[in-house]
């Protein structure tokens, strides 16, 4: 029941990533990382330009506060989790 629940996009027991968001008008892309992102793969600055560019925010600045996996960014993204 669990695993339908979060294919569904509802997270049960966990906490929002701690990932620190904001739009901005200009200045393109800004991403940096407190700690080193291992769930991402081997370039996440890479991976996090294109999950945004998908969602159609081409200008904003975002910092990884903590390891974080691709869908709990697509989470923030959306707006799902605070």
């Amino acid at each position: 029941l669990e695993a339908e629940l979060e294919s569904t996009g509802i997270r049960l027991n966990k906490q929002p990533a701690d990932i620190y968001f904001r739009k901005k008008k200009t200045g393109g892309i800004k991403f940096n990382a407190m700690v080193p992102l291992t769930k991402m793969g081997a370039n996440p600055a890479d991976v996090v330009s294109r999950v945004l560019r998908e969602y159609r925010m081409h200008n904003c600045e975002i910092v990884f506060r903590e390891d974080c996996a691709i869908d709990e960014l697509i989470d923030l993204v959306e707006g799902n989790r605070r």
